[in-house]
């Protein structure tokens, strides 16, 4: 009887331990893609800062011939 409770007990800690591990986990990955897509609409505004100047002596270019 007494091994029974103990397995039981063993099986709802490690159960306890699992479902610590995996939420973690999923916070961890959760912070990296906000991460992630934070440095990607930086580097979005960062591209459009440098092409437009370039786009603009395109189009220039383009209208004088």
């Amino acid at each position: 009887m007494i091994l029974r409770h103990v397995k039981i007990l063993g099986n709802f800690l490690l159960i306890r331990y699992l479902k610590g591990l995996i939420y973690n986990s999923v916070a961890e990955l959760r912070d990296l893609f906000v991460q992630n897509r934070m440095y990607s609409l930086i580097y979005l505004v960062y591209f459009i800062k440098k092409s437009i100047p370039i786009l603009i002596r395109l189009l220039k270019d383009i209208n004088k011939q």
